[in-house]
């Protein structure tokens, strides 16, 4: 399904509350999600397969219907749409100036497996933007914050300390350290990896974590090569604080990413990055792109 247009979409007025605002709402409400999840992790619960889109489990939704009761409960009546990987998606939100875009548990294989490469992730964007975010790991007690003009910064849930994420200034591919799935290498990310040539790779199970070892400056890039293999939930929140942390975010063809779209899949991929790496990584990965799209 093509990607409408965000100029074309008749959109309410914005919300007047501040941004802070919604970043502590969603905060609050990962916390909460995760009060309502942590009896299912490592214990028994039903495990069902999505068509085409992997597993998910009634952690899943238990921690789903937890964070859209509260954000509706903590603004009511604001016009902010949800987009959520287990509620029904209805069209209603793509009227709305802004939409909370929500994956409540990215990584569920790693859920499954009871390790901790698994995040409660919560975004909110409009149409053209991502503006805020929260990923957090609850496992590790790790909460990773930001958005737009308010900087981005980690903080830990446990422990109590709080430190600013920052992106690395690496400039050199051949020096570059990339983030990237712990699940089965396709054909396509090894074509990708080919043309990259980093120096090493890490691997892990949640988009999100992935995302957040480039905004902690632990990686300096992450992409995912397959078109549409990642949906809107699973970048949404992670960018914003990326973003927020100095980083870059565009799909492989070097397109900002539209937000609460019609066609929520990100159908030519994606690729974060620390900011100095990323137009050298598109111009290595655009003829892969383009071969995959033919």
């Amino acid at each position: 399904m093509a990607r409408i247009a965000p100029e074309r979409i008749p959109r309410l007025s914005t919300p007047p509350i501040q941004l802070s605002e919604y970043l502590a709402a969603a905060r609050e409400a990962a916390l909460l999600a995760w009060e309502s999840i942590r009896p299912f992790f490592r214990g028994s619960y039903s495990v069902y397969e999505k068509a085409g889109e992997g597993p998910a489990t009634e952690a899943d939704i238990a921690a789903d219907r937890r964070i859209g009761d509260f954000l509706r409960g903590r603004f009511p009546g604001q016009p902010i749409g949800f987009l959520t990987e287990e509620s029904h998606k209805t069209e209603e939100r793509l009227a709305m100036p802004l939409c909370w875009i929500i994956d409540p548990i990215d990584g569920t294989r790693s859920f499954i497996d009871g390790n901790d490469g698994w995040a409660i992730q919560i975004g909110l964007a409009s149409s053209t933007q991502a503006l805020a975010g929260v990923v957090y790991q609850p496992t590790t007690g790790m909460m990773y914050l930001g958005g737009q003009g308010l900087g981005a910064w980690v903080e830990n849930i446990d422990d109590g300390w709080r430190r600013e994420l920052v992106v690395s200034p690496q400039s050199s591919l051949r020096d570059a350290r990339i983030a990237l799935t712990n699940s089965r290498i396709d054909r396509l990310t090894r074509e990708a990896l080919d043309r990259l040539s980093p120096a090493s790779v890490g691997r892990m199970g949640s988009a999100g974590l992935k995302i957040m070892e480039v905004a902690s400056g632990r990686a300096d890039l992450y992409f995912s090569a397959v078109p549409c293999r990642c949906k809107e939930w699973d970048v949404c929140g992670p960018a914003a604080i990326l973003l927020a942390a100095g980083g870059r975010v565009s799909d492989l063809g070097g397109e900002e990413l539209a937000y609460n779209q019609v066609d929520y899949s990100l159908g030519r991929g994606f690729l974060a990055s620390n900011g100095p790496l990323h137009d050298i990584a598109l111009n290595r990965l655009c003829h892969r792109q383009g071969a995959a799209q033919q």
